[in-house]
């Protein structure tokens, strides 16, 4: 009896020890997988945001949508300098009708659809998308330049991450209460972020032009210097179907850790499987356990095989090893 339970400790200290490796590998995949499932968690947390922000002016002659619209052009003309002969209100009581969102941005091509924020305060940028207080609102303008800035490289959302795709020719839009504007990319370039001078100028106002710049820090985990990418207003339409084609919306920082480890994931269990399947046979029996083959018959060779062979050969399995108990009742 006492032989019994050694080996009974034995088998339960086996299969712990063997469990643990795979405990392992779920958990580093679980890692792996963490900024994908929370790419998709976010994107679809920003879908059902706009889905909301849509719903609210769902016509187009709302009302109130419309007094918003207008207020925010009276407030674009007022930054450019223009005559305004109406009270305009206040930097945070412009597009509110939809708070905490103030419109949202649009690129096909790179397959993002991100609500905006007012300002870019760390609480919205760590939300999303957001935009720069001195600066025109999203609904466009005769003269209007709207800079909106995102992170890059974090862990849980994509944000800005991939506008490093986009080159001159390719679309991205705007979208304030229904009005959607339209731009085409044609200037991008990096700065420091000490070259106050160069920032001044990528978000000051040019007179008769409506633009759009889109910022983000670079490289990633560095972060000292600022990626700007801005477009032109453009009478162009989406294609919404700019990004089927573009692999990298696919295979990117994001999927490719994901991806390495399903593949790594697989391998180790195919060959643990392999492995598992060994077992060591001495006097016609075998055992899942080494130690309970050498207790059983102390001093003699013990051969390594797969079980199948095993019982090919006429082997039985150990009645006291626990692992070849439980194969036992297993195999029929």
């Amino acid at each position: 009896m006492k032989r019994a339970g050694k080996h009974t400790k034995q088998g339960k200290g086996a299969r712990i020890w063997g469990i643990l490796p795979v405990v392992g590998m779920v958990l580093g995949l679980a890692m792996l997988l963490y900024p994908l499932i929370s790419d998709w968690t976010r994107a679809w947390r920003d879908h059902e945001a706009i889905t909301q922000m849509e719903s609210t002016y769902s016509e187009a002659d709302d009302p109130e949508a419309q007094r918003e619209l207008h207020q925010a052009d009276l407030y674009n003309e007022k930054l450019a300098g223009g005559e305004v002969d109406e009270e305009v209100e206040p930097y945070d009581q412009q597009l509110a009708m939809t708070k905490p969102y103030m419109a949202y941005l649009s690129c096909p091509k790179i397959d993002l659809e991100m609500p905006i924020y007012h300002g870019v305060n760390q609480e919205a940028l760590a939300a999303g998308i957001g935009h720069v207080e001195s600066t025109s609102l999203p609904v466009g303008g005769e003269t209007s330049n709207c800079v909106i800035s995102a992170h890059s490289g974090m862990p849980d959302m994509r944000a800005f991450d991939d506008i490093r795709q986009l080159v001159p020719g390719d679309l991205f839009a705007l979208d304030a209460l229904g009005r959607e504007c339209v731009y085409e990319v044609d200037d991008i370039k990096t700065i420091s972020q000490d070259d106050y001078a160069a920032w001044e100028e990528a978000i000051s106002l040019v007179s008769g032009e409506d633009t759009c710049l889109l910022v983000t820090c670079t490289p990633y985990g560095v972060n000292d210097h600022r990626l700007l990418v801005r477009g032109h207003r453009t009478d162009r339409t989406l294609d919404e179907d700019a990004g089927a084609g573009n692999v990298n919306n696919y295979v990117n920082r994001r999927t490719i850790p994901a991806m390495v480890g399903i593949v790594g994931l697989a391998a180790a269990l195919i060959i643990g499987a392999h492995l598992g399947n060994r077992v060591w046979v001495v006097d016609d029996t075998w055992h899942r356990s080494k130690e309970c083959a050498m207790a059983s018959a102390p001093g003699k060779k013990l051969q390594r095989m797969g079980r199948r062979r095993a019982k090919r050969l006429g082997a039985k399995p150990c009645s006291r090893c626990v692992g070849g108990g439980k194969h036992a009742r297993g195999s029929g």
